[in-house]
């Protein structure tokens, strides 16, 4: 199967919207020619670690791109053959911390929609933010939401070819 990422961003409502598609919302389309995939997922992924890096503290970062935390929602969306989108349907200021960051409780939903009609799954997911500025920016600290798509990962056996 070849695959296209469509990487239109829609103008976020709020940074912490833009950090959470860029993690999460993924446009997958059927290519009409056969594609290197491989190439496809590296591309991608160089993608989302630029827009990732804009609003993460180099912490975070690095994080996301040692644990390939970029791969993961695409890689569910190829394997589920959805697309995926998300929204914060709440974010409420949690406290101030010590270190002058902010702490955020949000609640989001992961709405996976099938590319062959069937009904959307839609995943309901809470997580934690902490926010601080750095250099007159905000970034984001720490972000914990559970992997909320973990369940749907259904990893390929290796190929052990001599």
């Amino acid at each position: 199967m070849a695959v296209q990422v469509l990487m239109q961003m829609r103008k976020p409502v709020s940074w912490q919207m833009h950090l959470k598609k860029v993690q999460y919302q993924i446009e997958i389309k059927e290519a009409g020619t056969e594609a290197d995939i491989d190439q496809v997922l590296e591309d991608f992924i160089n993608q989302r670690h630029q827009q990732i890096k804009e609003y993460a503290t180099d912490k975070v970062y690095q994080d996301y791109t040692n644990n390939r935390e970029a791969s993961f929602a695409y890689q569910i969306a190829v394997q589920e053959k959805a697309n995926m989108h998300v929204a914060i349907t709440e974010f409420s200021k949690i406290r101030d911390n010590e270190d002058s960051s902010v702490t955020y409780h949000y609640k989001m939903e992961i709405r996976l929609e099938y590319w062959d009609g069937a009904p959307a799954l839609i995943i309901p997911a809470d997580g934690q933010m902490d926010v601080i500025r750095v250099d007159g920016a905000l970034k984001v600290a720490r972000d914990w939401d559970g992997w909320p798509i973990i369940h749907l990962w259904k990893p390929q056996p290796i190929n052990k070819a001599n």
